[in-house]
This record gives structure tokens, sequence and C-alpha cells, in this order.
């Protein structure tokens, strides 16, 4: 039987404005000029179609190439954005590689139909990153999971019930 990391907490003040990202975690690889690369124990936003802010992506510290690594995708809550600090607080930074991810675009859901289109938005955006992360990281997907707290958990149970077959 598959295990489902599902966590929906609402714990919005934890990672209201001024928490901010850990300072252990360094400079940040910004894409730019140059070509962006991930490294361990360092965080890359990553720019993703229909979101409101790029995604995050953040290597473990003990992150090696020879390994294939867990991912958990993280939904900010309310009045935040896209933050890795929530998770690496819980994994010391080690063990996870983490994509804190953006919604996209404003949920101003008052129909049936508009609540299915932007939960196909979401779900195309969660799955550009899912391939992202493939394609850039050393990843394990048969242990991929979901979490998020607030507007992000309610999202992650809306996507769980979506993308089930793709989760660990």
């Amino acid at each position: 039987m598959k295990e489902l990391l599902l966590v929906a907490v609402g714990m919005s003040a934890m990672l209201a404005a001024g928490a901010g990202r850990a300072q252990d975690v360094g400079a940040k690889n910004q894409p730019g000029a140059g070509k962006a690369v991930l490294r361990p124990g360092m965080e890359l936003s990553v720019p993703l179609r229909d979101a409101e802010a790029p995604m995050v992506v953040y290597l473990p510290s003990n992150y090696t190439a020879e390994a294939k690594w867990p991912v958990v995708f993280w939904y900010h809550g309310v009045e935040t954005g896209p933050s890795t600090e929530f998770v690496r607080r819980h994994t010391g930074g080690r063990d996870f590689v983490v994509v804190a991810m953006s919604f996209a675009g404003v949920n101003t859901v008052r129909s049936e139909k508009e609540h299915q289109a932007y939960l196909a938005r979401e779900r195309a955006n969660y799955q550009l990153a899912r391939l992202w992360v493939i394609q850039h990281a050393n990843v394990d997907q048969s242990r991929f999971y979901l979490g998020g707290i607030t507007r992000g958990g309610w999202l992650v149970g809306m996507l769980c019930d979506l993308e089930m077959r793709n989760l660990a």
C-alpha cells in the first residue's frame, strides 16, 4: 500500500512575512545571464508557466548524484510565497530535494467549471515542476511527496486526488 505524505496544517503564521529564507542556505542561484545550476545546500528559482512566482528548488546539503533522492513539493499558505524553509527546518536541510511551489494564479473560483479549470492549471504546473526536477536532479520517482499549509494544504488535497499514481 502506498504511503502518502499529506501535510495540511493551518500554520501560515510560521511563514508570515519576515520569516524569509534561512541564511544557512547561502547565496541563491538565480537564473540570469549564465546558466544557473542546482548545487547541494543551495536554492534555485525556476519560472513556471502560469505561476504567480517562480518555484524554488533546494538540493539537500548531503546530495550526491550517485544516489536517488525523494522529493517534497511544498505549497505555501495565503499571503506568503514559495519557500523551502518549513521543510528544511524539519529535515535539517538534508535527505530531501525540496520544491517550493507557487500557485497558478488567483483562485477566484465561483462555479464548478472555474474550479475544474483552476485545478487543471495547478495540475499542469505541478507536472511541469515534476518533469523539471526529474531532468535536473537524480530523484527517486517512487518517492514524490506533496505537502502544504492553509491554501497550499487545500490544493495538496485536490492534487492528491488527481495525481495519486505519481505519489509515494
